[in-house]
């Protein structure tokens, strides 16, 4: 009983848990990131607030599946997870522009912007 209810256990469950965690399908970015950095604190509560912010803010970027968005986030080089998920959301917005305006070249069709 000691054992399961043990910090370190605990510590331990979270830990591996902020290393497998991905981005649920109907789960937004911001709540993504938020789940991250909850993680991040359970896992190293003692840890400088900096350095758990670059732990969760690894994991964001390499959750991001699409390998144009990711390069794009990871471009602008961001520094906390509150800037990761913004720039995803406008790269997001941004790509999916692109690739419907691409699209609409290769069949000839004309859309307005």
């Amino acid at each position: 009983i000691r054992r399961r209810f043990h910090p370190d256990s605990s510590r331990d469950l979270h830990m591996a848990e902020l290393q497998v965690r991905k981005r649920q399908k109907d789960e937004d970015w911001a709540s993504f990131g938020d789940a991250l950095r909850v993680l991040a604190d359970k896992v190293y509560p003692d840890l400088e607030e900096k350095a758990r912010e670059r732990l969760a803010l690894n994991q964001f970027l390499s959750q991001i599946e699409d390998s144009h968005l990711s390069f794009s986030v990871r471009q602008t080089c961001p520094k906390t997870v509150e800037v990761a998920v913004t720039t995803t959301i406008e790269m997001e917005t941004y790509l999916g522009h692109s690739s419907s305006k691409s699209i609409t070249g290769v069949t000839g069709k004309s859309v307005p912007p």
